[in-house]
């Protein structure tokens, strides 16, 4: 009999429940201690006892391409944030591609040196990957509403962001200590990543945040319309050599005579309907399509499955466990599905193409392939 667990990290549990009584298992007689579990080797053993060593470096391999894919986006994200947010709209606003590109190469290696010291500080203060998971839901619920309303709010001000951001986590925090001391007694590192600790503090910084934004925002309207987020500028200039005068004047010329030769022409049946109005239709269709299946997914998995459960103190039967597990086991074989295949069918035609082109240029003659000049 299994109580109702909200963990989502339920797959290398119920590998670790079921393996640990093998004699292959890593600590075998004995489970792994509170230690191993936060240190993120739960996994690691049950792979061991199904697939031995190999199962270990499997494991390894899939860690390490976790965390170096995370890290590289991260690393981009923040690099562009400062490059542009900071350095080219404070400091140079004549900023060049190339000055964007070298600024942004020293905030990642400063960015990546800041990971690495925050790293090396929470190993030796014993912080674990488990403590570092629930307390996620206290650094990241505040600022929830404030960024989904930057990109669909019309009437959100910067007041109302920074002020929603700011008191939401000042309140997660407190609910965080205060939930942590009446329910447990003691405000420590162990306490502090309790699931009743977290869910509170969470809780509370994601609703309050979002309840402060509106208000600020209401009493204050903006009235943005999004203009200024689809002019933003691409700074891919490249300095080309070689390029002389006379073709620069003739490609100027060129443009002059296109244009004086359009002025009479009647507007074609394409140019009703830009290309670019096409595109915006168009992912607005997309657009409202994913926020109904979000919304609904979120509505079930989140509130209608768990919360009924939770508050019943349902106890699983062997029956509805084995369903249960059953659940977990399609849920991460249809996100695998989704994540990795999916993709790459919606790109067999653009696959097909580069994939022709690079056999046709295998397949062609030394003296039939063509030259630069």
């Amino acid at each position: 009999m299994v109580r109702c667990s909200l963990d989502i990290r339920i797959l290398p549990r119920i590998g670790r429940t079921c393996t640990s009584q093998q004699p292959k298992f890593p600590t075998y007689p004995n489970p792994l201690s509170a230690a191993q579990t936060g240190a993120g080797l739960t996994a690691t053993a049950a792979a061991v006892v199904v697939m031995g060593k190999g199962g270990a470096v499997v494991i390894l391999l899939v860690v390490f391409m976790a965390v170096t894919s995370a890290l590289s986006a991260e690393l981009i994200g923040v690099s562009s944030l400062f490059a542009y947010d900071l350095y080219r709209t404070y400091y140079r606003p004549n900023a060049t591609g190339a000055d964007i590109v070298r600024v942004s190469h020293y905030f990642i290696c400063a960015w990546a040196l800041w990971i690495g010291a925050w790293a090396t500080i929470l190993n030796a203060a014993t912080i674990n990957l488990g403590w570092l998971f629930y307390v996620e839901g206290l650094l990241l619920s505040p600022v929830v509403f404030p960024i989904g309303l930057t990109v669909t709010w019309s009437k959100l001000t910067g007041a109302g962001v920074i002020c929603g951001t700011i008191i939401g986590a000042i309140l997660s925090m407190l609910a965080w200590m205060i939930s942590c001391w009446k329910i447990f007694g003691t405000i420590n590192v162990t306490n502090l990543a309790e699931p009743y600790s977290a869910v509170c503090s969470g809780v509370t910084g994601l609703i309050f945040s979002g309840i402060i934004t509106i208000l600020v925002s209401l009493a204050k309207p903006a009235n943005y319309d999004f203009s200024g987020t689809r002019a933003i500028v691409m700074y891919d200039d490249v300095e080309t050599e070689g390029i002389g005068e006379d073709s620069k004047s003739s490609s100027s010329r060129q443009n002059k005579d296109a244009n004086v030769s359009d002025v009479g022409s009647a507007p074609s049946s394409d140019a009703v309907l830009p290309r670019a109005a096409v595109d915006r239709a168009e992912l607005m269709r997309i657009f409202k399509r994913a926020m109904w299946y979000c919304l609904a997914l979120t509505v079930i998995v989140g509130i209608v499955v768990p919360l009924p459960m939770f508050f019943a103190q349902y106890t699983f039967s062997k029956s509805f466990y084995k369903f249960w597990v059953a659940c977990t086991i399609i849920w991460a074989a249809m996100s695998g599905i989704f994540c990795i295949i999916l993709p790459v069918w919606e790109s067999r035609v653009e696959i097909g193409i580069i994939m022709g082109g690079a056999c046709r240029m295998l397949l062609q003659r030394p003296q039939e392939r063509p030259t630069q000049q």
